[in-house]
């Protein structure tokens, strides 16, 4: 089995287990019981219907954002967030990641744990861009939804004390 020419998927139990077969030193055991998986070079299988093209332009957007946010706040830097962008932007766009912005309390939504606190800037970008969209379409939004929302001019607010409270509750809770 040629890691060059076969595609892991890694979400499912059977890719996981030819990934183990075909390259064990990819998988770190730790003493603690868990596992470190490094699939940095890897062929993984790609998400179906994901475009890449609008992904990357995606990520310009909500770089570009983030960036703002955090020169506008005067506050924090945009590295940590920035180099996550992809991964969220493509977790959200495919569906993976379960989220409704018209019901942002939906008790089926996935929730995110934010444990790197510096990449903030990141989360409120992403749902100023979603809620951006969506006004730019003309889409109303109910009433619980109202009070989730973030647009873009509001980022620069985002270290006050205004927005971070807010967005990270809609987040984790």
């Amino acid at each position: 089995m040629s890691s060059v020419t076969t595609k892991y998927d890694v979400l499912e139990k059977d890719g996981l287990d030819a990934l183990a077969a075909d390259q064990p030193e990819r998988f770190q055991y730790r003493p603690q019981g868990e596992i470190y998986l490094n699939l940095k070079g890897a062929a993984l299988a790609t998400l179906p219907d994901v475009d890449e093209e609008k992904i990357a332009e995606l990520c310009r957007i909500v770089r570009g954002l983030t960036f703002a946010a955090v020169a506008g706040a005067g506050s924090g830097h945009p590295g940590g967030s920035s180099s996550k962008t992809e991964m969220l932007i493509t977790l959200l766009a495919s569906g993976v990641l379960g989220f409704d912005a018209l019901v942002p309390k939906h008790s089926g939504r996935d929730r995110v744990v934010w444990s790197a606190g510096h990449c903030s800037p990141l989360a409120h970008s992403v749902v100023a861009l979603v809620y951006e969209a969506l006004r730019k379409k003309g889409v109303a939004l109910p009433p619980e939804a109202q009070g989730a929302t973030v647009y873009p001019e509001e980022l620069a607010a985002f270290r006050s004390g205004g927005i971070l409270p807010y967005v990270l509750r809609q987040l984790v809770g």
